[in-house]
């Protein structure tokens, strides 16, 4: 079958280095609703947040983190860092493949994330793969389109490769039992009003306490790491058949006027045209 080439071109990835990495820019917790990505640690001083766990990362870590997973990255200082993102859907990754060589392989075995760590040569040949990749994606000389997507092929394969080969990283996790117990209420409890105050009474920490530990992980206040989920809820809801004044109810939302402003400004479009 012939590689549908335009496709390529929803593949985002970049190899950056910094050397004067201001803190204050680490993004929130944020999730790819679609696409899977691929995060290579070079070096520097980096915290990975996935879901409810926090690891301390060390170079040449290979993480995938799966479409829909909550995850954030914390540079804790300007030290030099560099690192690789590759985030990729998986009708890339079907486009790609072959009835004899799955690419989707070793990413649909992930399913919130999985690190695996990579000898020096391993990083470097990585390295490689990805920085011919890059250089061939600004190309306009002849071929480069078909050089561009064996580079992408190749750099997959060894990807799936080296998850066959290698087991995961059993990192600490670090995250601080607070901010698990927090996010622990908010799941168990998400279709009942939730409010700092019954966090506070729950959790036996004054409510202000919570709140800054909570923004100073996730990078979220309570209130939208609530609005998230909930969210999130009604998506997978709606994927699955659900009605839309059944799914209101169903991912916590007592109001259905609220639930349809709040669905349309998170997601761009009404919960109906959704589903």
């Amino acid at each position: 079958m012939p590689i549908n080439y335009d496709m390529l071109e929803k593949i985002m990835c970049f190899h950056r280095s910094n050397t004067d990495f201001i803190t204050g820019e680490n993004p929130p917790y944020h999730r790819h609703e679609d696409r899977y990505e691929i995060y290579m640690y070079v070096k520097g001083n980096t915290r990975i947040y996935i879901e409810d766990k926090c690891y301390i990362m060390t170079p040449g870590n290979l993480a995938i983190i799966s479409p829909g997973v909550l995850h954030r990255l914390i540079i804790n200082d300007s030290s030099p860092y560099e690192r690789i993102v590759i985030n990729i859907g998986k009708n890339v990754l079907d486009e790609l493949s072959t009835p004899r060589t799955g690419l989707a392989e070793c990413f649909e075995k992930t399913k919130e994330a999985s690190i695996i760590s990579l000898h020096m040569k391993d990083m470097k040949l990585y390295i490689h793969y990805v920085d011919e990749y890059l250089t061939l994606t600004g190309s306009d000389e002849y071929g480069a389109d078909i050089m561009c997507a064996n580079a992408i092929t190749r750099l997959l394969i060894y990807i799936n490769m080296l998850f066959m080969e290698k087991k995961p990283v059993r990192h600490k996790n670090v995250m601080p039992d607070l901010v698990k117990d927090t996010m622990r209420y908010i799941d168990d409890n998400l279709t009942q009003d939730i409010t700092l105050s019954d966090l506070s009474n729950n959790l036996n920490y004054c409510s202000n306490y919570i709140g800054l530990k909570f923004k100073e992980h996730t990078g979220m206040t309570v209130h939208e790491y609530i609005l998230d989920k909930r969210i999130d809820t009604a998506k997978k809801l709606l994927q699955r058949g659900s009605s839309v004044s059944d799914t209101c109810t169903m991912s916590g939302f007592n109001d259905y006027a609220n639930f349809i402003r709040a669905f349309k400004k998170m997601t761009g479009v009404s919960p109906g045209k959704y589903r």
